[in-house]
């Protein structure tokens, strides 16, 4: 999934919080550092590849989970563009 239907997502199904955290990316200069991330528990959006973790969370009101691979952190938003199957069941 590209960046530009993440977005074209979240515009759809109103995930304002996802929206809202690729906007503040891309005016704080950290929009060339993002890309689409499957993260645990069946997240997937957005995501920050960064080695500054407060450089993200400083440049959004956005709550925010993170990952450490190795050397790097990986920042997204809490907010998923996909529903995780197990809140589909009844």
């Amino acid at each position: 999934m590209t960046l530009k239907e993440c977005w074209d997502k979240a515009c759809r199904d109103g995930l304002d919080d996802v929206r809202r955290f690729m906007r503040d990316m891309k005016r704080s200069g950290l929009k060339r550092k993002m890309r689409y991330y499957k993260g645990r528990s069946f997240w997937t959006g957005p995501a920050i590849v960064t080695d500054d973790l407060q450089a993200v969370l400083s440049a959004t009101k956005v709550k925010c989970q993170w990952d450490n691979m190795g050397l790097e952190w990986v920042v997204y938003p809490c907010q998923s563009i996909e529903i995780a199957p197990q809140l589909l069941r009844d």
